[in-house]
């Protein structure tokens, strides 16, 4: 319910509204910005687990043993 007052006092709440609009965006730009580094660093990450992977695996396949991260890969999707 708007409230009666001043046109200065109006024009003072507009600009302060006008602002915190600008300043929402930046924090909105700002956190997308982190969010894509972040994205991108954890695409990193699951590459680089992923070739570790393959190497673990290759070398249970040549001492003939079985690979124990396959529980260990089920208890991360939980």
């Amino acid at each position: 319910m708007p409230v009666d007052m001043d046109e200065r006092r109006r024009n003072m709440f507009l600009v302060t509204l006008e602002q915190a609009k600008v300043d929402i965006q930046e924090k909105d730009d700002e956190i997308e910005k982190e969010l894509a580094a972040v994205k991108e660093r954890i695409t990193e990450l699951n590459a680089h687990k992923e070739a570790v992977r393959q190497i673990h695996d290759a070398a249970c396949v040549r001492l003939g043993v079985e690979s124990d991260l396959a529980s260990e890969d089920e208890e991360d999707l939980e």
